[in-house]
């Protein structure tokens, strides 16, 4: 009897969470932003059965998605896009794609259009950082601080840290240390009949790498410490859908393991810096810097988090297939190795080094960074570096319409419609960089494109970025590939791409990234550098100084 009245008394609560649970949920599910339909718009809405989620093959198949919407860029020459432009719902937010290149000028040049909070919402690549973590009491440092030092602390000033952390003074010093690293990772593979997968090799080399220019010494010096923070990096990054990005708070397993990675790297990186401030240690690397500054461990923490993302997301992956393209096209290899040699050997004769006595190390230390960043030094790699990021970077960039508080609203077009405060937009690159137009053969690996002027107009580039917002970390990044390939070339006298039954690829079979996988770029069959030899093993441990 209890039970029964019990349970008569609640019913009248139990059907009103009901209904609202179900209203909340038909809301979520039906009721798209109401500007997303506009009269007299040019550019069509991307209409979905489920009109208050949008398309969320936009987050889980991105470009295979939006070659559905604008059809295939290497034919936009005979089969001219359906559309230029599309505006979709991205979970309340309004998104406004462009392919279209009368649009790339504004996307690229705009001020309004906001970098940063472009990728806030609707790239889950650069984590919020738990306010749990030490170092919250910002408004209470930032008083002792003063303004101007306000100015330079949390991720308002992201980039001016990243310009720093990155300075000319800072990476001279880690040249030696790159180039160790490297050689440590294929030092410690097979001396004869080995096979590389990059994915594991190359992408825990870069990551270290990363850690040196952006890091913190402890998490680089020992690989059992970077692993602490490569895992959970990677279980974030692989874990970054339409749910994780749209719904956050959603408990799935994908989303748990997202916020598991991110609270392990907030943790790994906080109790480092706190560590540094109570034992009083110091190192040479720029989170020392901020401590020394007084910045809080929050805002330290994600300055760190936020630049490993920006280093290592696009940079692991376009080492990685410029070894891979370079493996299956022998005149591609034969040309990198002679720059290589011609630049090193004259290095070495410039010194008084003879050359055949160094060793590999010797080689590639002693080379001083102005020569490394020196173009014209390195033509063909400079088009291989291209060429890779040509074919690897197809997705999509944001940014975020923002009207700034008294100044006068700058009107933003695209495709002819106006983009209003707060609206989101993105520019599709595969429909730059696979264009036909622009590029012919569009598909094929051909570093000799560029030598032929190929992809030389305004605008027929974007891996490193235009008009207001250039890459900040390009010039690191570039020095990392260069280090890593001119290492991989120094260790290996010949490389070749192969199946995972040793059958050899050429440069038109040779596998790419599969399409949709932005982050991973794993390959759509299985690929791995073959060698014979490994020169490092013939040669003697370096003994540290």
């Amino acid at each position: 009897m209890l039970s029964l009245e019990t349970t008569s008394s609640l019913s009248p609560y139990l059907w009103g969470a009901l209904a609202v649970s179900v209203a909340l949920l038909l809301d979520v599910l039906f009721r798209a932003p109401s500007n997303l339909h506009r009269p007299d718009a040019k550019i069509q809405s991307y209409r979905t059965l489920f009109a208050g989620l949008g398309p969320t093959a936009l987050f889980e198949k991105r470009n295979t998605f939006l070659r559905s919407v604008f059809g295939h860029p290497e034919k936009f020459a005979t089969s001219p896009p359906p559309s230029s432009a599309a505006r979709f719902n991205a979970r309340n937010h309004v998104l406004t794609v462009s392919a279209n290149p009368e649009d790339r000028k504004t996307f690229f040049h705009d001020r309004s259009l906001d970098f940063e909070k472009g990728y806030e919402t609707l790239f889950a690549g650069i984590p919020d950082v738990p306010e749990w973590l030490k170092g919250v009491k910002d408004e209470e440092k930032q008083s002792r601080l003063g303004d101007a030092a306000v100015e330079e602390t949390g991720m308002g000033s992201f980039n001016y840290n990243l310009k720093n952390a990155l300075s000319t003074d800072r990476i001279d010093k880690s040249v030696a240390t790159m180039v160790g690293y490297s050689l440590d990772a294929f030092r410690a593979l097979p001396a004869s009949g080995g096979r590389i997968w990059c994915h594991d090799t190359i992408y825990s080399l870069i990551f270290r790498l990363s850690l040196v220019g952006v890091g913190l010494n402890e998490q680089h010096r020992d690989l059992d410490a970077m692993q602490r923070i490569e895992k959970p990096f990677w279980s974030f990054a692989d874990n970054a859908g339409y749910l994780q990005t749209l719904f956050p708070l959603l408990f799935t397993p994908s989303t748990v393991r997202k916020w598991k990675g991110t609270i392990a790297m907030a943790t790994n990186v906080s109790q480092l810096v706190e560590a540094r401030r109570k034992s009083g240690s110091r190192e040479d690397d720029y989170p020392q810097v901020l401590i020394d500054r007084g910045v809080p461990t929050k805002q330290i923490v994600e300055f760190v988090m936020g630049s490993l993302f920006a280093a290592i997301i696009n940079t692991t992956g376009v080492t990685s297939y410029t070894l891979i393209f370079m493996a299956a096209y022998p005149e591609c290899q034969r040309q990198l190795r002679d720059e290589l040699e011609t630049v090193l050997r004259a290095e070495a004769e410039g010194r008084g080094d003879d050359y055949d006595a160094l060793s590999v190390e010797e080689r590639l230390a002693r080379v001083p960074l102005a020569v490394w960043e020196d173009a014209e030094r390195f033509p063909y790699q400079q088009a291989v570096e291209r060429e890779t990021m040509r074919l690897l970077l197809n997705s999509l960039l944001f940014r975020r319409k923002l009207d700034k508080r008294g100044v006068k609203p700058r009107t933003t077009t695209l495709s002819g419609d106006v983009v209003t405060h707060q609206e989101f937009v993105g520019y599709w690159l595969s429909s730059v960089h696979y264009n036909e137009s622009i590029y012919s053969d569009p598909l094929l690996f051909d570093p000799d494109r560029w030598m032929r002027g190929e992809g030389r107009g305004d605008g027929d580039f974007l891996a490193w970025g235009w008009g207001n917002h250039p890459c900040l970390g390009m010039r690191f990044a570039k020095l990392e590939i260069k280090i890593a390939l001119a290492a991989f070339l120094e260790s290996f006298p010949h490389v070749r791409a192969v199946n995972d039954r040793g059958e050899e690829y050429d440069r038109t079979s040779v596998p790419k990234p599969v399409i949709d996988s932005e982050h991973r770029r794993l390959p759509q069959k299985p690929v791995f550098l073959a060698y014979d030899d490994n020169r490092l093993r013939a040669q003697p441990t370096p003994t540290a100084a």
